[in-house]
């Protein structure tokens, strides 16, 4: 044969430019025509930082994020990288992808239920849609036999919830009742031991109850046995169980344990993200794509770190007009089933709940979908002229733009989705901690249908708990510009036009949904000057970037504690936790009791006596802790019960064995309360300086204000004597400051949050913390209102500090019965500290003329 009459083959040239990939697409039904501004300047940068391995692409809802990440699966694919692998939160987003590769003429492989759709993967030739489940579950056939060169990661944004599942066992009944019981009989003695076992059976029995957890030192005592239960009840051929079981098998002893209703949950505190070679090798591409967030605290504690670059396209897509409403401002009447059902005769309405048991209030207009009918229900309502549709807990992957739906209702905060979260949330009651998860599902709830720039849609927001979210300014700075403006022109409108009953709300969703030309001229007239508060906006940044600190700290310190490195570990969040408990002090706790786990592991059990202790603190004791840590040899009691609050807190430092573990221990104190003094603090952290020195003189020490965006800047409370005292920072005033009307009718509103707050308490008094000065004409204060120097309280805290000293220096055989007498002294009691502080009454202050 002569080879040379052979026609060589031609050059393969396929782009590697996303942008020349979608010109070159072919023409088929529904093909888009053109790409957008905001797609086209994010397929152009991500090409110029293609070979970065960690890149963040941010599009608003409704712009088109998943041709994006198409195109560059596509590119990825024609570069030649192996395995090339986008993965989405659900089978149907996985099918909903699939269809608009489709509409592009891009080829793709799909991997849903241990099968991949055709060769086309497995052979190089395209990449593989597939679910966050598929790819992260402890038997992964992806990760084992086609590991990704990258990973194109879909609704970035909600994507911890989803790896958490990843690692979590989740004993429920009644599929595994006879499991559970014999979970629950082997952590009975520790929850009996700490006087509890009567909360842990309600726990499980009562859906009302919240959920509780086993102390860190139970889980690790009883570790063998419960994996010895695990195992012989046939956890390893679990169809439901196994792949999260293999990947805790060997760390449960690390592990949170959570009892719910019906329900044990299994499952590391924090992601131990670098155990998985896709986050811990560098030469994995990672693409993240997402709505677009102002803070990304959640995509730090998903994945591990902060994408960079971050691609975030100015466009206007997802920006469309909404008329939010409240029903809390409606005096008349409940937004209801029978408002439902006439608000439906003319608009279709989507319900968003938080649980199945939130959707029954709705069953007389409707009941959700089973998760087998969700997608065909779905598109019933589509194409429907009427009706109801109710959403459960689901938050992404619903599209219903223009006419498909223009009126949608919330019904209530979104929950925790896991038994843990749920704990974390309901029973810890950690606010800032849960924040920005909340806003994250808000702001996906309001792109459900409301999809582009020409959309419009009104939105009703009904349930206490959300209407007071929306209404925290703190809260609200979390949110985009142009929903939070949107959130306060509607409260505008309520003060406006005094809706009195369910009747005229309908009136004014009909008239802005018929397109008054009155409703357009005021939207435009007035969305722009709804804007929010500067110093929220401030407060929240700051408070966001401790957080998103935080959240890098916790994935380090997880990964190396599942390498049993636990001084690597212990450091990650040693380092973070002082500026961690100026953002939000329960999270700080949170920490603490994972250090205490970590510390305990290393056998220091003094000082994981310690961080238990300010977790028990911190967390206002509503975690359980050992009442015993150590061996028969070397043992410390956690929290003697003979001893108050503030004994404990001495005692935990002066008893120190070691001269190196007393002075780090005291060290800590003098660092904590530095900041009333530090002429360099910033409000914030002589806020946390103030609060920790309650903390050490024993109180339940918070600061309502930081956490809860409304109430005094700090708080301490007094549980036995059921009295508290409060505080106002105004240190930023000058020398010589007057005392303005704003001023004094903050603390009006500060010590009415205390008596709707703490009803069974007595307030001691409001303290202002500041100058003396004068007051203006204008301010008329009360007789609970006081003002103090700085000077007032570092010298409390001076004598602490002297008062320490003086006790570490007495013989270890008398140190116990001085510590108990320098403690039960007047001046340490909540009543004797009030009356040092409160100096001078407002009411006594020189008026201006």
């Amino acid at each position: 044969m002569d080879f040379s009459q052979l026609k060589r083959p031609a050059r393969n040239t396929k782009p590697l430019d996303p942008i020349a990939i979608f010109e070159r697409r072919p023409s088929l039904h529904n093909t888009p025509n053109d790409l957008w501004r905001g797609q086209t300047e994010a397929l152009s940068e991500w090409h110029k930082n293609r070979k970065k391995p960690d890149v963040f692409i941010a599009l608003n809802t409704g712009a088109g994020k998943t041709l994006v990440g198409l195109l560059v699966a596509q590119s990825l694919v024609n570069e030649g990288i192996e395995n090339v692998t986008y993965v989405c939160g659900t089978k149907d987003l996985v099918l909903q992808t699939q269809r608009e590769a489709t509409k592009l003429g891009i080829e793709c492989t799909l991997r849903t239920s241990g099968d991949f759709s055709n060769t086309l993967f497995e052979t190089g030739k395209a990449f593989c849609i597939t679910t966050y489940t598929s790819l992260f579950n402890g038997l992964s056939v992806l990760q084992r036999d086609y590991f990704p060169g990258a990973v194109i990661f879909d609704d970035a944004h909600v994507a911890e919830r989803m790896i958490r599942e990843s690692f979590t066992v989740k004993i429920t009944a009644p599929n595994q009742t006879e499991l559970l019981k014999e979970i629950k009989s082997l952590f009975e003695p520790h929850f009996k031991e700490a006087g509890k076992l009567p909360s842990l059976e309600s726990a499980i029995d009562s859906p009302f109850e919240s959920p509780i957890m086993a102390s860190p030192s139970a889980v690790k005592e009883v570790s063998g046995r419960l994996y010895n239960l695990l195992v012989d009840s046939g956890i390893k051929n679990d169809a439901n169980l196994k792949y999260s079981f293999n990947l805790l098998k060997e760390n449960l002893e690390h592990c949170a344990v959570v009892f719910g209703y019906g329900t044990v949950e299994i499952a590391p505190p924090f992601l131990p993200l670098f155990s998985l070679p896709i986050f811990l090798r560098g030469d994995v591409r990672r693409i993240y794509l997402s709505a677009s967030l102002n803070y990304k605290s959640d995509i730090a504690r998903a994945f591990g770190r902060i994408p960079d670059p971050c691609i975030e396209p100015k466009n206007d897509a997802g920006n469309g007009e909404r008329l939010i409403l409240f029903s809390d401002e409606i005096p008349r009447k409940k937004i209801d089933p029978v408002f439902v059902n006439s608000l439906s005769e003319k608009h279709k309405v989507l319900i968003a709940v938080p649980s199945y048991r939130q959707a029954e209030v709705w069953k007389k207009v409707g009941s959700p979908p089973s998760p087998e009918e969700f997608s065909d229900e779905l598109q019933e309502f589509r194409e429907a002229d009427s009706g109801v549709f109710i959403l459960v807990s689901r938050v992404d992957g619903i599209d219903l733009p223009h006419d498909t739906c223009r009126v949608m209702i919330f019904d209530e905060l979104p929950t925790g989705a896991s038994t843990l979260e749920k704990f974390q949330w309901d029973t810890l009651d950690m606010k800032n901690f849960r924040a920005t998860k909340v806003s994250n599902q808000i702001i996906q709830l309001f792109g459900r249908i409301n999809r582009g720039r020409n959309d419009y849609g009104a939105f009703i927001i009904n349930g206490r708990s959300l209407s007071s979210w929306l209404k925290n300014d703190r809260k609200l700075a979390l949110l985009p510009d142009l929903l939070r403006k949107q959130v306060r022109l509607g409260l505008y409108l309520h003060e406006q036009q005094k809706l009195s009953d369910v009747s005229q709300l309908i009136d004014v969703i009909d008239s802005v949904l018929s397109r008054n030309p009155s409703w357009i001229d005021f939207y435009g007239e007035s969305i722009n000057e709804m804007g929010l508060d500067t110093e929220a906006s401030e407060r929240t940044q700051e408070i966001e970037e401790r957080m998103t600190q935080a959240a890098l700290a916790e994935v380090r310190f997880m990964s190396a504690i599942w390498d049993r490195d636990y001084a690597s570990a212990r450091q990650e969040l040693e380092a973070v936790i002082q500026e961690t408990a100026r953002a939000d002090e329960k999270l700080s706790g949170w920490h603490n009791l994972w250090l205490g786990m970590c510390l305990e592991c290393e056998e220091d059990y003094e000082a994981a006596q310690e961080e238990y202790l300010r977790a028990y603190q911190r967390l206002a004791k509503r975690i359980i802790v050992p009442r015993k840590i150590g061996t028969d040899s070397h043992s410390v009691v956690v929290t003697p019960q003979a001893l108050t609050d503030f004994e404990r807190q001495v005692d935990l430092i002066v008893e120190r064995k070691s001269p190196e573990s007393y002075q780090k221990t005291f060290q800590r104190l003098r660092s904590s309360v530095t900041g009333l003094d530090d002429p360099n603090a910033s409000i914030t952290q002589q806020e946390e300086a103030l609060r920790a020195l309650g903390e050490y003189l024993g109180f339940t020490s918070t600061r309502p204000d930081n956490d809860d965006g409304t109430g005094p800047d700090v708080l301490w409370v007094d549980e036995d004597s059921q009295k508290c005292l409060a505080f106002e920072m105004k240190t930023g005033k000058k020398s010589n400051p007057i005392y303005y009307k704003k001023d004094v009718e903050q603390g009006h509103d500060h010590l009415e949050w205390i008596r709707q707050n703490y009803q069974s308490h007595i307030c001691l008094g409001l303290v202002y913390v500041g100058s003396y000065g004068k007051r203006d004409k204008a301010a008329n204060p009360s007789s609970e209102m006081y003002l103090c120097d700085t000077s007032v309280l570092i010298a409390i805290r001076n004598q602490l500090i002297a008062g320490v000293e003086d006790l570490r220096a007495i013989t270890p055989t008398q140190r116990r019965g001085k510590v108990s007498e320098f403690c039960s002294g007047v001046q340490w009691k909540l009543e004797g500290l009030a009356s040092k502080v409160k100096v001078k009454p407002m009411q006594a202050l020189e008026v201006t003329t």
